[in-house]
This record gives structure tokens, C-alpha cells and sequence, in this order.
């Protein structure tokens, strides 16, 4: 201690001052050395080993002292001046911080509250002084603490508003008195409402209200709108937005609709203090689902005890389940909520849970029939076909073992009731009795249930017996089965001898195929007893092994794998299981891929604000942030030459170079450089570039043009990138007509050159110039432009690229009734769209918008290119591939072309039409009032003999071609099949040249339906054998029966999407629950079956007879390998076969286009080859060029 004192000695003293201030009711300690100020904490920690009573944090001025500390302040400063003496440290104080002291609340003590400003004002006694800290009063040199809230505390320095009033009354005043401190407060708060809602009647469709209202006169809250001053007692209004609109009117209403939902959401929230009555009921009969789960259950249909294993869409919430179909049904724009038979949804969750409206998801898949399910997308909850907004695939109802019961038993059962193929392993015959077992248990449910067993004889007697009361029929191949009732029976134990000899003929349809023991039946796919087996019809196909060979040979597994018609290994386990073992585990669960949601947007959501008009300039679609770094580059910058680079340095070296005087000299190469022209010919191009910088546009070759616009895609020649975009405009338009092969390239290029430079240009601006979309992304944004149009103006053309059906292939179309369809069939599509918007509250592009994509783009493709980078990714609306826009489009294209053949008495209607009922009837009502006006003015009209004469002809002959199709119907349903698997790649098949006699509108498509079947495998080709041979159409069912071994829809789709591409339109459409092929084509497929295709040698030879010179020069510089390939390439092949040609000449694919090219530049002057195919127009051309001759 002295030694602290003495360090003081060479300081100059500190004044420490302790004050009162008045204005700021607050107690104040400051440091001074003579006379100026000196930081309190610097001050301070000169005296730290005297501790300081209170915290110093950070304090560099004056110090606040509070209330409760200053005697602890006060006792400390004199005792420092006391133990330093006065030279280091002087303590002095105004009057009333040296006798002040705390006491107890003075009895005398009162707070009394009044109305002041609009708020409510807190005053102590005269003479008492509320200090600035929270709870503490000063009168004379006495102070004291009383603890009071927050709200309490304002309102002794300000009047409480607004809801800090609500925590005054409800709150700070009763804590008040209940701590003994006298109030004198003539406000209260009371809970109560001041108006009460009564519910007085709940039904399903409506809530009657009834409105009580406090009496007493009422005053508004300042700051405060949701209460209200009832006299002197502040008491919850409650009177929200809602209970004004409803009351609107009076004190009695009944709610209905959208009033419903929101009346049970308030009664949960702003309502629930002012609500009586019926409060219950409301709740059980309106409950509001707040949240939900879009998913996936899988069920079971059951047709003659047998089932059939689906999953359809539904919204899982509060512990029940919900149609998800029924639920977008049921979805309408002036609504916010969505009310089924167990409560409400609203819109916006189903929304952001994926669904969209009329039965369809957000993208506007349909949702409305249920997916099929395979064996194993069934027990593997998933698949990816089955892709959507859902995140899983529920099988509850899937049992597998039942109790009770052994586990044999349940595994035939669990195969019969989801209507599996299946069977049982480790000793068959031991599982006879749980066999017999499930055989009586569906006849007596389904007596209708068709069974057919096969075994050995000996195998068969045990059954035979058991089954006796079900009077099955015996078949064991003796004499006596010729005369048996096969066709009526019911149940059918057949030996494998009767099987081999057809006693059991194929077309009989069973529900369950029973095979005893076929391990040992048949180990083998080529035996005579397979293929019998094989060709029985059933919907599932049950085995018994006999013992656990099966499991140890590889072979007989896929034998037996086969015969069951399973195709899935991963399931195998799960489908034949030995009873002895415990049960195998299923597949772990499919994860779905999540798919980002999509609510069904605007159109001006969907693209951008506002609408495009024609001649607005669209953006192109945002690039990613590494992609779009691409501007205007005066120069491109190389750090190693490629060809591509090198042609840009001698570009831009000479970009100024001009000739002023030269002759036209031809030039034709494959890729035009400036080393691949001779002196003559740089000359010539030099002197026809800067006429064309000046806007003349002379006649030049085309290899010439190729050589400019390399130049401008690289920027070389040109100021800005808008300027080259003009510039490659400018050229395109000049030389398009004299060169048509220019719209093919540069149509991709210049949309490449506006994508790389981010330029705003008409987005239909080089559609307009081809006369249609080049490319996909052009494509895309077309019709995004066009669908936003309004009223919608789209030409059928661009309507068949958008849809999955092209009318122009149709018969209809081709007869004499194409400017009909041009006319007719837009305007339906813009009166959906309009109905749509107005029903719906979303046109066709907002019901089914796909959102954007990310695409991938190589640039400038077969240009000469330097810049960087070459490919870029960009967000895109892929319109023209969305399966659900263009599923709808066709089916609005052909429901109008069905009712155009109805006005026109057409002789056949097309099939399979899945329409909306209410958009059907517009179509037919407008077509109605359409055609009904054309025949009013008709009336008006002489009727001239001659036209009437010819029409009675015409109806002579559609009366003949309808005889004629009747008569096609009737043709034997045992005809040759359509057609047979190509087996080798050296065979094609022949067409059938079309009948002179042929009516017309018959046979019209011939060559490509021909083309189409060419292209099916062989369960394509059975698939459409089976649907001519039983009336065209089958029952979904009735198709998996005969075709066990594959899932008929896959099938179905796979043959459509052929069609799609070669035909223009499916030709399988679906109707209820039938398979159907389209009428269009009906005769060319019985003409093709009645007489089928041919299979010859095929010898690609070039018949140059009447060919133009170049042609013939071409021709004698292709190499057997070039025609070969080009052969190859009209025909169809695949890739596979391509390289197959040109590893028998020692090359690859590549090196043969090109060559192929090469020589076809030098000729022809033109290109036959682009991305691997023949060009589309010389496709017809190269074909006619080879002749097809037999051996």
C-alpha cells in the first residue's frame, strides 16, 4: 500500500465530482484534473487496489450512476481521499447527493393514472420525482425502489398507447396492486369481446352465423385498431376484415363456399374469443388441411380373383387419403378453397404440392387414369417410369404372409391377389394342399375363375382328386378328349401330353396357368413342350418345383425365368420363394428423382412481364453465369492454332483487303478456306466481299457465301455483334432464293451468333425467313410466343410440330379436305385456349408449362469457329417436347378432325380420343354454329344439276368403299401375320405395290406403314398381330394374357413412339379400357396381312439412267464402301450397322460421311449428309437412285 501511495506522489491530483442533475433525473460521477475533463475510467484505474464498489466497463467520460449505488459510490470517494490524502485525489459533491439515502415506500406513497394525448398517463404524488431509472422515485433526500413492468415504467414518462396500453391494464396495474402500492386507476381490462358470433346451425353446405354486439358506447383505441374502449374498459374489437364483410349486411348471415374455410381458420386464431356455439361441429365437419403429402398408393383391381396391380396419385393429410385427380378436378380460379366429403383444402397447398387442374398435375400430366405396375416396380416402390411431383410409392395393402396361414399359402395368395407370376421352390408336391387350398377359396369368390394345370400324370391324380367338387375336366391326351367340353370348362387339368398335341387350343384365355413340376417338364427353350407351354394364354402363371435344381442351375433358371414371364432378376427372389425359408427381404425402395415443383404460372409468369406482340424482340433464355461470358472481342486472342484459329488470323490479317476489278471464277469445297482457293478465285471473292459490304449482292457460288458468313461468326469484318447479325441477315436474304441449302445452316448459325452474343432480336424472325422453326430451341420459343398471343393464332403446321399427332397424314387431310382442317382446326384450338382461361383461369401454355430446363448447345456447328466457349448451356421452356402439352394438342387436333369427318360424312371416325367433356362440346357447338351458317347461305344459293349429279356419285362411291370395308372386316382372323423380324441386315422388305382398283381414300399410306412395321421387334410385331387378329381392339387385360412375358403398355409405347416419327400420329390409342389401333390405317395393315412383305437379296446399285451430269459424276466417284453407307442410310440403319460397313473397308464411320460429302460438294455442289442422316430433301431423291433387284 505505501508503495502505491508514494507512485501517486508524482500526479497531479484527480477531482472526482458525484452530482444530481434535474433535467435528466439521473445521478452523474465525473473526473477532472485542473479544471478540465478526464476520463472516469483512466481516473479509476490510477485507484484499482481500492475496488472500485460497481463495474467500470469501457467508460471514458462521465459515469451513470444508479439509484442503488449511490451510497456505495459515496462511502468509497471518501474513503480514497481519506487513504491518498488530497494532493492525488479531492471527492466533492452537490447537496443532495451528499445526504441522499433509500428507503422504504413511503405509505403516503400513490400512482394514480388518467388520460392524457390519447393515452393513458401514470403520475406519482405532488413532490415526488420519478427518476430515470426504471422503478425508482425521489422526494427530498429520500428515494426508493417500487418494481413496476415495462409498460408501467413508460407510462410514468409518457402516455401508453396503442397495444402497450393492453399490457398496462391487463398486466401492469393488477401487478401493482397486488405488490401493496395504492393505484388510483379508473381503467380496466376485460377479455371479453365486445361482440360475440354465435354459431347456430353446421350442415355440410352452410354455417349460420348470428352476430351479439356489446352495447355499451364505444371509443377507438389509438394505435390500437383490433380493441376498443368500452366506457373505461379496454376490450378485444375482433373486428377484422373478414367479420366485416360478412356481416355486412346484418347481424344473421350464412356462409357457404370459400366463408366456410376461413370462418374454421379464424376460429383457430382472431376468432376464438368472441366464438360460441356450435364450435365443435364445425370443427368435425369443415376440418381445413393445413398441410399434405402428394404420393403414390399402390392397389390392387381383382377381376375373377385375380388382381391387377396399379397406383394411383393421392393427397395423404390428417391421417386420411384423398383422390388427387379428384382434388385438381375440383380446383376453379375464382376459388381459394377446394371442399371434399372429410373437409377443405386450399389451393394454394395442393399448388405446392404439384397438382394443377382438370385432373392434371402442375405440367399438365394427367393424373386422372392410374399407372400399371410391373412385378417389379410393384415390389420395389418405384420406378422411373413412374416419375412425379411425389416423393414415394405407398404399398400398405402389399401382405405377403397372412396369419393363420402357411407360408406357402400366402405366397400363392399374395401372386393371385396383385396378379403376379410366381411359384414355389424346395419340393412342389409337399405344396399341393396349399395349392387346392387357394383353388377353392377363388372359385368360391370368383365362380367364374378359369384354371388350367399342367403336369406330369402321375403329379396330377393328387389334384384331380381334391379339386372333384369343382367338376374339373381331364384332358391326357387319349381319344376321348376330342370330344370334351374344353371350350366350356371351367377348371382344366391337363397332362403335358394333351398340352403337345393342342387339346387345350392357344386362343383359350385362363385366369391361372398351373404348371406342375415344369423344372422337370422342360430344361430347355426349344423343346416341343415349351413351346406349347409358351403359347398358352394366362393372365398369371403359377409354378411348383420339384426341388432345388432349380436354384442351382443357371440355365434352368432362365428357362424357367422365361416361361413364367419374368424379366426381372432383381425380383426373382421375391416371386419364387422356397416355403421352408424365411421370406426374402423386397427390394429396397426406389428413390424418386425430385422433381422441382411447378405451379401453374401466367403466361406472363411463365415467360416475362408483360406480352410479346409479333414484332417485340424476345430475350433469349438466361445462360448460366459461366456460359455467358461471351461479348464483342475486336480480336480473338490464340495461344495455339487449331485450323479453326488459324483461319481467324488470316481473317482478320485480310479483313481490309479489297480488289477492285475481277472475273467470276466457280468454286465449290466442303469447307471453304482462303488455301483452298486458287489465285482466281481469291481475286473474285475479294472483289465480290466489298460489293457486298456495300450492299450489292452479285451472283457467286455458294462456297463463296460459306467463306463470308465464317468471316462475320467470328466477328472479323463487322463493328459490333448487332452489326454482324445484320450483316448475316442481309446475306441470307440475298442469296436464299438462288441457294436454298443456305436456310438449313444459317438458320442455326445466326440463332447460334444471337445466343453467343446475348442479342434481342424478333424471336420469329428467321422462323418467318425458312417458312418454319430451325431447331428446337427456335422451336421452343416460338411457340412460346405464340401461345401467349391473344386471341391465339396458330397455323396447323406449327400446331403438328407441337403435338403428337400430324394431321396432314391423315386420310381426312389428303382427300379433299385439307383447307378445312387449315381453317377449322386452329380456331379450335384458340377457342380451348380462350374457354380454358375463362373456366380455368389458365390458358393451354400456363396448364401445361414443363419449366425451364437447362440445354447444352454446340455452336456453329460444321462452321469454321474460333471463339470460345464452344458449347453453352441456356434455361429453356421446352414446349415442343412436353409430352402433356403435345398429348393435349393432339387430342384437341383430332376430337376437331373427328367432328370435320362427321360434318363431311367421312367414311371412318378415328379412335381412342381422351377429351374433356366440356371441351368436347365446345368443339362440336362451334362446328355446329360454323357449318349451320355456310348452309344457310348455301340455301340461298341455285342449285346447279351438274354439281348435283356429281354428288350423287361421290355418295355412290362412299357407299362402295364402306361395302368394301365391311367386307375387311370380315376377312379370316387366321391371316398370315403383318409381318416377320428382319434376320439379317442384308435383307429388306419389298412393298406391295397399291391396286389400281383401290378406292381413294384406301391404301394411302402403304409405304410408310410398310416402313413402320419394318422397324418393330418381335413383341412390337405381336403386340399389333394379336390386336388384327382379335377386331382391332382388346381390353388391356385381355393384351397381358396373351403376352405375359412383357408389360403391354411399355409395349404399346414403344410401338408409338415409332409411329410418331414415321407415321405422324399413334397408332395404338387407348378408349376406356381398350387397345385400339387407329382406323387411319386399318386397311394398310389387312393389306399388309392378307398380303405380306417379301424378303429379298438386296444389291445397292446406282441406276444414273436420266440423271443430270453432276449426278452422274458423283455416282463414279462413290466407292462401293460410300454406297454402301448412303444405301444403308435411306434404309434406315442404326449406327451399329453404319460402323459394321465401314469396318469391312477398314475406316470408321466419320471419315466415310465426310467423304461422302466431299464428293458430293465437288458435284453436286451441296451436302447430302448432316449429323449422320441424309439430308431430308435429297432423302427421297438418293433413294429412288439405287434399284432393288432379286437374286
Amino acid at each position: 500500500m505505501l508503495s502505491f501511495i508514494s507512485s501517486l506522489f508524482a500526479q497531479k491530483p484527480i477531482i472526482f465530482e458525484l452530482s444530481y442533475s434535474n433535467n435528466t433525473a439521473m445521478f452523474t460521477l465525473r473526473a477532472g484534473i485542473k479544471g478540465k475533463p478526464y476520463p472516469i475510467g483512466e481516473a479509476l484505474s490510477r485507484f484499482s487496489r481500492l475496488h472500485f464498489p460497481i463495474s467500470v466497463k469501457d467508460v471514458n467520460g462521465a459515469m451513470q450512476i444508479k439509484p442503488q449505488d449511490v451510497e456505495a459510490v459515496r462511502a468509497w470517494l471518501f474513503h480514497l481521499t481519506k487513504a491518498v490524502g488530497e494532493k492525488h485525489a479531492i471527492y466533492r459533491c452537490d447537496a443532495l447527493s451528499e445526504a441522499i439515502k433509500q428507503v422504504d415506500i413511503p405509505s403516503s406513497f400513490i400512482l394514480s393514472f388518467s388520460e392524457r394525448e390519447g393515452g393513458v398517463f401514470c403520475a406519482p404524488p405532488e413532490g415526488v420525482t420519478v427518476l430515470a431509472e426504471n422503478g425508482w422515485f425521489l422526494s427530498g433526500d429520500t428515494m426508493w425502489h417500487v418494481a413496476v413492468g415495462d409498460a408501467v415504467s413508460q407510462s410514468l414518462h409518457d402516455p401508453v398507447v396503442g397495444h402497450q396500453l393492453v399490457e398496462l391494464l391487463s398486466k401492469g396495474v393488477p401487478a401493482l396492486i397486488n405488490s401493496g402500492i395504492r393505484v388510483e386507476c379508473p381503467y380496466s381490462y376485460d377479455r371479453a369481446p365486445y361482440l360475440w358470433i354465435s354459431i347456430k346451425d353446421v350442415t355440410k353446405d352452410h354455417v349460420a352465423l348470428q352476430r351479439e354486439m356489446h352495447t355499451g358506447e364505444l371509443r377507438p383505441v389509438y394505435g390500437a385498431q383490433d380493441y376498443v374502449w368500452d366506457g373505461n374498459t379496454l376490450r378485444p374489437k375482433q373486428y377484422d376484415a373478414l367479420v366485416e364483410r360478412i356481416f355486412a349486411q346484418g347481424d344473421s348471415v350464412v356462409l357457404t363456399g370459400d366463408d366456410i374455410p376461413k370462418l374454421v381458420m379464424a376460429a383457430f386464431s382472431t376468432w376464438k374469443s368472441f366464438l360460441k356455439g356450435e364450435i365443435q361441429r364445425l370443427l368435425e365437419l369443415h376440418t381445413v388441411y393445413e398441410n399434405g403429402e402428394l404420393l403414390l398408393n399402390a392397389y390392387s383391381e381383382q377381376h375373377n380373383g385375380i388382381g391387377k396391380a396399379y397406383a394411383r396419385a393421392e393427397v395423404w393429410a390428417g391421417g386420411k387419403r384423398f383422390s388427387a385427380a379428384q382434388l385438381s378436378r375440383a380446383i376453379l380460379p375464382d376459388n381459394k378453397f377446394v371442399q371434399t366429403d372429410d373437409g377443405w383444402f386450399s389451393i394454394e397447398l395442393l399448388e405446392k404440392l404439384g397438382l394443377g387442374r382438370m385432373g392434371r398435375l402442375a405440367d399438365g400430366c394427367s393424373i386422372e387414369k392410374p399407372f400399371t405396375l410391373s412385378a417389379e416396380e410393384l415390389l420395389s416402390c418405384g420406378g422411373d417410369r413412374l416419375s412425379g411431383p411425389w416423393k414415394r410409392m405407398i404399398t400398405d395393402s402389399l401382405i405377403r404372409e397372412q396369419s393363420g396361414k402357411t407360408r406357402a399359402y400366402s405366397h400363392l395368395r399374395f401372386l393371385a391377389e396383385w396378379g403376379l407370376s410366381g411359384g414355389l421352390n424346395g419340393s412342389g408336391v409337399k405344396h399341393i394342399n396349399a395349392l387346392l387350398e387357394l383353388i377353392h377359396e377363388l372359385s368360391s369368390k370368383s365362380p367364374q375363375l378359369r384354371l388350367l394345370i399342367v403336369g406330369k400324370k402321375q403329379r396330377l391324380d393328387e389334384i384331380y382328386t381334391g379339386l372333384q367338387p369343382l367338376s374339373p375336366l381331364w384332358l391326357d391326351g387319349s381319344k376321348k378328349d376330342s370330344s370334351a367340353p374344353v371350350q366350356s370348362s371351367l377348371i382344366i387339368i391337363a397332362t403335358t401330353n394333351s398340352i403337345t398335341k393342342n387339346e387345350v387350343p392357344p386362343s383359350l384365355k385362363f385366369d391361372i396357368l398351373v404348371l406342375i413340376e415344369p423344372d422337370i417338364m422342360t430344361k430347355s427353350n426349344s423343346t416341343k413342350i415349351f413351346a406349347s407351354l409358351e403359347k398358352l394364354k394366362a393372365r398369371i402363371r403359377i409354378a411348383l418345383y420339384a426341388d432345388m435344381e432349380y436354384m442351382k442351375r443357371y440355365q434352368t433358371q432362365l428357362v424357367q425365368h422365361e416361361l413364367l414371364g419374368i424379366t426381372r432378376w432383381s425380383v426373382t427372389d421375391c416371386l419364387i420363394i422356397n416355403p421352408f425359408k424365411p421370406l426374402p427381404h423386397l427390394p429396397k425402395p426406389y428413390v424418386f428423382k425430385q422433381v422441382a415443383l411447378k405451379t401453374q404460372q401466367t403466361f406472363a409468369e411463365i415467360q416475362l412481364q408483360g406480352e410479346p406482340a409479333p414484332n417485340k424482340g424476345v430475350p433469349i433464355p438466361q445462360r448460366t453465369e459461366l456460359t455467358t461470358n461471351i461479348g464483342f472481342r475486336p480480336q480473338i486472342n490464340i495461344s495455339f492454332r487449331t485450323g479453326e484459329q488459324y483461319f481467324v488470323e488470316q481473317a482478320q490479317n485480310f479483313s481490309t483487303k479489297t480488289v477492285k476489278q475481277a472475273r467470276f471464277t466457280p468454286f465449290m469445297t466442303y469447307w471453304p478456306t482462303y488455301e483452298s482457293m486458287t489465285s482466281t478465285q481469291s481475286q473474285w471473292y475479294f472483289y465480290w466481299r466489298a460489293r457486298v459490304r456495300c450492299g450489292e449482292y452479285p451472283n457467286t457460288d455458294l462456297s463463296y457465301i460459306f467463306l463470308y458468313v465464317y468471316e462475320l461468326i467470328n466477328l472479323v469484318g463487322c463493328e459490333s455483334p448487332l452489326e454482324g447479325y445484320q450483316k448475316l441477315m442481309n446475306v441470307w436474304r440475298a442469296y436464299r432464293a438462288l441457294f436454298p441449302k443456305l436456310d438449313r445452316y444459317l438458320a442455326a448459325w445466326v440463332n447460334d451468333f444471337i445466343l453467343a452474343h446475348d442479342l434481342e432480336v424478333p424471336a420469329d424472325e428467321i422462323s418467318n425467313m425458312c417458312g418454319c422453326p430451325v431447331g428446337q430451341n427456335t422451336l421452343d420459343n416460338l411457340l412460346l410466343m405464340k401461345f401467349g398471343e391473344r386471341p391465339l393464332r396458330i397455323d396447323l403446321p406449327l400446331l403438328s410440330q407441337a403435338a403428337n399427332y400430324d394431321i396432314t397424314r391423315s386420310k381426312f387431310y389428303q382427300s379433299v379436305h385439307a383447307s378445312l382442317c387449315d381453317e377449322y382446326i386452329p380456331k379450335a384450338v384458340a377457342l380451348v385456349d380462350a374457354f380454358l382461361e375463362k373456366k380455368q383461369g389458365r390458358r393451354i401454355v400456363e396448364m401445361f408449362n414443363p419449366g425451364y430446363v437447362q440445354r447444352e448447345r454446340y455452336l456453329f456447328q460444321s462452321a469454321l469457329y474460333a471463339g470460345e466457349p464452344r458449347t453453352i448451356k441456356i434455361n429453356a421452356i421446352p414446349l415442343s417436347t412436353h409430352s402433356p402439352l403435345r398429348d393435349f394438342l393432339a387430342q384437341v387436333i383430332r376430337h376437331t378432325e373427328n367432328k370435320l369427318r362427321e360434318i363431311k360424312d367421312f367414311s371412318s371416325k378415328l379412335r381412342g380420343i381422351d377429351l374433356e367433356e366440356d371441351l368436347c362440346k365446345l368443339i362440336d357447338a362451334y362446328m355446329e354454329r360454323e357449318f349451320f351458317k355456310k348452309r344457310e347461305v348455301q340455301e340461298k344459293i341455285t342449285i346447279d344439276a351438274n354439281k348435283l349429279a356429281r354428288a350423287a356419285a361421290e355418295a355412290e362411291e362412299t357407299q362402295r368403299m364402306l361395302m368394301i370395308e365391311n367386307t375387311e372386316e370380315q376377312m379370316d382372323a387366321h391371316a398370315p401375320d403383318l409381318i416377320k423380324a428382319m434376320p439379317e441386315d442384308t435383307m429388306v422388305t419389298s412393298i406391295p405395290v397399291r391396286p389400281d382398283d383401290t378406292p381413294d381414300g384406301l391404301l394411302t399410306d402403304l409405304a410408310v406403314v410398310a416402313e413402320l412395321l419394318s422397324q418393330l421387334d418381335e413383341s412390337e410385331c405381336l403386340l399389333i398381330n394379336t390386336l388384327s387378329k382379335h377386331g382391332w381392339e382388346m381390353t388391356s387385360s385381355a393384351l397381358q394374357a396373351i403376352m405375359p412375358s412383357c408389360m403391354t403398355e411399355e409395349v404399346v409405347d414403344q410401338i408409338n413412339e415409332k409411329a410418331l416419327r414415321i407415321l405422324g400420329s399413334l397408332l395404338i390409342v387407348q378408349e376406356s379400357q381398350l387397345h385400339l389401333i387407329d382406323e387411319d390405317y386399318r386397311d394398310e395393315l389387312e393389306f399388309l396381312r392378307t398380303y405380306p412383305a417379301q424378303e429379298a437379296q438386296v444389291h445397292a446399285v446406282w441406276n444414273a439412267d436420266g440423271l443430270d451430269a453432276e449426278w452422274r459424276e458423283l455416282c463414279q466417284k462413290l466407292s462401293p464402301c460410300q454406297l454402301d453407307t448412303l444405301y444403308a442410310m435411306v434404309r434406315g440403319a442404326s449406327r451399329q450397322d453404319l460402323q459394321s460397313i465401314a469396318e469391312k473397308a477398314e475406316t470408321m464411320v466419320e471419315p466415310v460421311l465426310d467423304s461422302i460429302n466431299e464428293a458430293a460438294i465437288e458435284t453436286v455442289g451441296d451436302l447430302l449428309i448432316e449429323d449422320g442422316a441424309v439430308l431430308e430433301e435429297y432423302f427421297e431423291p438418293v433413294k429412288r437412285l439405287f434399284s432393288v433387284e432379286d437374286e
